[in-house]
Order: C-alpha cells, then sequence, then structure tokens
C-alpha cells in the first residue's frame, strides 16, 4: 500500500486525465465486446409493467433489463390516458410469458422489441385498442407489411374513437415529452444519445 502511494504521490493533474482517459477507453471496449447481438429471439415473463409501452423482463445472462414496443408510442403516465394504458398493457401481458423480438437498444439502455403473447402482436394491441399511437417517427425499425398495418390500425382506433381517440384532440406523447421536457432533462437526453453513439 505504501508502494502504491509513493507511485502517485508525484503524479500531476495531466496524468491523473489521461488515467481516467485509458479506464474510459477500456470500459468502452469492455462494453464493445459484452454488448448484447441483435437481432434475439427469447421467451421470458413479462415481470412489471412501468407505462404503456415499457416493462422488466428477466433474461438468464442478462438479468433485469427494460424493454420497449416496437413501433407505437403510449401516453406517459402524467399525461391524460397514461394510466389506463398502462393497465392495459397489465392486462395484455402482465405476469405471462411473452415472445421478445428484440431489434436494438435505445439511447436510454431499454431494448427495442416487438413482443408477442399467445401469438398475438401486442403493438397492434394496443394500437387497435386506443391505448397507443404509431410511432411513426421509429417505423425504420418494421418491415414494410407492418408499417402499413401499424399505420391502418391507428386509423381505425381513431375513425372508431377507441380508447384516447374519445379526445378531441389527443396529444401525442413525443409532442407532450418536447412540451414538458426542463433544460436539464435535455442536457441529458443529448447526453446519453452521445454516450449511446460513443459506447454502444
Amino acid at each position: 500500500m505504501e508502494g502504491l502511494q509513493y507511485l502517485v504521490s508525484d503524479w500531476t493533474f495531466g496524468d491523473w486525465l489521461l488515467l481516467v482517459l485509458w479506464l474510459c477507453v477500456f470500459w468502452g471496449v469492455v462494453r464493445f465486446f459484452l454488448r448484447p447481438r441483435f437481432p434475439m429471439t427469447f421467451t421470458t415473463r413479462a415481470r412489471w409493467i412501468c407505462d404503456g409501452d415499457t416493462f422488466w423482463v428477466k433474461h438468464w445472462f442478462y438479468k433485469r433489463f427494460k424493454v420497449r414496443l416496437l413501433g407505437m408510442d403510449a401516453p406517459e403516465s402524467e399525461q391524460r390516458w397514461g394510466k389506463e394504458s398502462q393497465r392495459y398493457l397489465q392486462k395484455l401481458i402482465g405476469g405471462r410469458t411473452v415472445t421478445i423480438h428484440a431489434v436494438t437498444r435505445d439511447m436510454y439502455g431499454r431494448w427495442v422489441a416487438r413482443v408477442e403473447v399467445g401469438g398475438k402482436d401486442v403493438s397492434l394491441a394496443m394500437i387497435e385498442a386506443g391505448m397507443a399511437w404509431p410511432y411513426y417517427q421509429y417505423f425504420r425499425n418494421l418491415d414494410a407489411r407492418d408499417r402499413e398495418v401499424y399505420a391502418a390500425a391507428g386509423r381505425e382506433a381513431q375513425r372508431q374513437r377507441k380508447g384516447l381517440w374519445r379526445d378531441k384532440q389527443p396529444k401525442a406523447p413525443w409532442t407532450w415529452r418536447e412540451e414538458h421536457r426542463t433544460w436539464w432533462s435535455r442536457f441529458c437526453y443529448w447526453l446519453r444519445k452521445v454516450w449511446r453513439g460513443l459506447f454502444g
């Protein structure tokens, strides 16, 4: 221990900065080689429903992690219809065995996935019930057929005034988030985006 103290006692600020940089590079390399390989498919149980488009699962190697439903966007928990959307997803998958078709991981570390329960597409079921919007901004992760099906389901739910479409002018979640995001949350948002781009 005394030898270590003697070794670092003459270190300058530049030496410490270089050490931190090397540790960051090392951690980035480790994360790169240990990152999950997408796409991947597995079956597990939906443990806990966070909101209308996100839930926790447990996988043998990755322990607990969050799954974000692909191709749809549900109202935020604080938003009108947020609680109803969460309860509807709970009824669909809560505690049940689901099949996860993970395609990528988003900037928040969530696994973005097409999820099936009993052979039924959960994202599509949420859109059809008027409990979520088709997430047009991220349709690039869907194939052409699913884009068409999701968009058509959204239009039909709106025509039949199901769920959130009972309101005269329901606010899309991405609009609500933009209006309620503070300067700090915006900073963290971009920081996460840069971090995900650098280290995966």
